[in-house]
Order: structure tokens, then C-alpha cells, then sequence
């Protein structure tokens, strides 16, 4: 099962490239870990090269899929920021917790820690459902329909 969740995860692509994909795509997309590109929320980074503008995460959307922030934002507060930044764009049906927390440390050392991230979302603004949506119902939506 995880070679098919794999084969469409775009997070290391160009926005040239996912575009292309959108034109092949028969499951919808996931971009797994990444921000977006100007982030207020996030400040200055060296990780720009990493974050997507608006329309590649828009070329995303196009396929049913979905986009995972990451958590290298400088408190749980700004991730939350971070994570409305996105949903503004793309809407809250494509927006997903970011992977690769294994990674240099940002405000979610690990994943035990998403239950804080889960109680700064409802905190900041989100709804039970929206913030259930974000930290797992959007993969699961896609995980289903890229393997059954």
C-alpha cells in the first residue's frame, strides 16, 4: 500500500511538473509537506525554495487532492496562522497536517504532540470538524481513493 500512497505525492516537484501531473491525474494529488510561498505566518526562512505559490497549490486542488503544511513555524499559534494562510487559497478540503516532522524541529517536535495542535487550531478559530478535517480526514480522503 505505501508505493501507491507514494505515487502521488508531489511534494518534491516543481510547480512545472505537478502541473503537468493535474493534465494525467486519475486519483487526486497530495503535496505532503510544504507552505506557502510569502508566508506571514512563517517569516523569514531558508526553507523559500520549499514553499508554493498560490497557483501551484491551486494545480493541486484542481485533482481533488490536498496540501500538507508543514510544522516550521516559530509557535503553534503561527502554524495555526500558517495553516489559515493555505485554506484561504485552496479551501478547507485541501489542506492537511505537513509530514516530515522527523526533520529539523519546528513547533510540533513529533507527532504525539499534534493533540496541541489540534486544541492551538479549535483555539484559533477552526471548528471540531474543520480542525478534524486538517490533522487527518483530508489524507484519509485521499489515501482511499489512491489505493481503494
Amino acid at each position: 500500500m505505501s508505493s501507491a500512497w507514494c505515487r502521488w505525492d508531489v511534494a518534491h516537484a516543481s510547480e512545472d511538473t505537478v502541473k503537468q501531473a493535474t493534465k494525467v491525474a486519475t486519483k487526486p494529488l497530495l503535496l505532503s509537506h510544504t507552505a506557502l510561498l510569502g508566508s506571514r505566518a512563517m517569516g523569514p526562512t531558508p526553507l523559500k525554495g520549499r514553499q508554493i505559490s498560490r497557483d501551484h497549490a491551486r494545480a493541486i486542488v484542481e485533482t481533488g487532492g490536498s496540501i500538507g503544511i508543514w510544522h516550521f513555524f516559530p509557535s503553534l499559534d503561527k502554524y495555526v496562522e500558517g495553516l489559515k494562510e493555505m485554506v484561504n487559497v485552496v479551501g478547507i478540503d485541501h489542506v492537511s497536517i505537513g509530514t516530515d516532522q522527523h526533520v529539523t524541529p519546528g513547533s510540533v517536535q513529533d507527532y504525539r504532540q499534534w493533540v496541541h495542535l489540534v486544541a492551538a487550531m479549535l483555539r484559533g478559530g477552526f471548528t471540531p470538524e474543520e480542525a478534524g478535517m486538517i490533522a487527518g480526514g483530508n489524507y484519509m480522503r485521499i489515501f482511499r481513493a489512491a489505493v481503494g
